[in-house]
């Protein structure tokens, strides 16, 4: 082998001593990056781009107790590259909340001689009249009368899983919480968060005459 004065190396008799890149005291100005292009092909450094086809993006409304849980969804979809209306089928994570975005790779638009686009699914958590989520817990709100306040008493509660009995203590103050453990948010297979019930006392607007002599008697005990 010959070895010439760029790199030691004989590019075919190519002699690389008279050019200067940047034009400080050479002859003229060259790129390496095109020379050696040539030399190797042309494409040195250079990527093909894959081409992708259009994202679609679709809102869907769901439950409450649907973000809560999970759900899978089917709703029909009509792409402007086939115009044919199709099943869509999305399985919906628990623990969703209202405007969060699922990604549906290759479920876009297609395009010939590339990929198809992302299907983008907007959730929308319809309102629960009941319930709301603050975390892993969900809370609710009852009303209970004054009487049932000090005494006590067992309410019937509507929770995400269906009806329970609540037991409401004696002497309960108003706005204190009572909590259901493992009925709130699944954190895992296993474990779930809390419900959590707010009790307002609701404040008699009339009183008979019974009513306020009972309660002028519990005045006087110092209740």
């Amino acid at each position: 082998s010959s070895y010439g004065g760029f790199g030691g190396q004989d590019f075919g008799g190519f002699d690389f001593s008279q050019f200067t890149q940047g034009g400080n005291g050479g002859n003229f100005e060259f790129d390496l990056g095109d020379i050696f292009g040539e030399f190797f092909g042309g494409n040195m450094g250079r990527r093909q781009r894959v081409k992708k086809g259009r994202d679609i993006s679709v809102d869907l409304e769901i439950s409450f107790a649907e973000s809560v849980f999970g759900v899978e969804k089917e709703f029909s979809l009509t792409r402007n590259s086939t115009y044919k209306s199709e099943k869509i089928k999305v399985k919906i994570p628990t623990d969703i909340n209202d405007g969060e975005t699922i990604r549906m790779s290759g479920a876009g638009e297609p395009i010939k001689d590339g990929v198809a686009g992302d299907l983008y699914i907007n959730i929308s958590v319809r309102r629960d009249p009941l319930f709301k989520k603050e975390g892993k817990n969900i809370l609710t709100e009852i009303n209970i009368k004054l009487s049932d306040a000090l005494l006590g008493t067992k309410y019937p509660l509507k929770t995400v899983d269906g009806d329970i009995e609540l037991i409401v203590p004696e002497g309960i103050n108003n706005s204190e919480m009572l909590r259901v453990k493992e009925k709130g948010v699944p954190i895992d297979s296993r474990h779930r968060g809390d419900f959590l019930v707010k009790v307002k006392i609701k404040m008699p607007s009339h009183l008979s005459k019974s009513a306020r002599k009972t309660i002028e008697e519990l005045k006087k005990e110092g209740i």
